[in-house]
């Protein structure tokens, strides 16, 4: 395990992600946006944070064409 990595709670995470809504923010746990239990704790790590948004990540607009 990588040290120095601060876990991130659920809240942390709902805020890196724009304040999404608790719903929402299970909703992609359901598609795959991993978490870790540390006994009552539900959190995140910020790396698989970061590769989820990464793997979901789509470009709209003229940037896009």
């Amino acid at each position: 395990m990588t040290t120095g990595t601060a876990l991130l709670t659920v809240d942390e995470a709902r805020e890196a992600l724009g304040g999404v809504s608790v719903g929402t923010f299970y909703k992609l746990v359901a598609e795959g946006l991993p978490l870790v239990k540390l006994r009552s704790r539900t959190l995140v790590r910020p790396e698989d944070l970061a590769t989820f948004v990464e793997r979901n990540l789509r470009v709209e607009g003229p940037a896009a064409a």
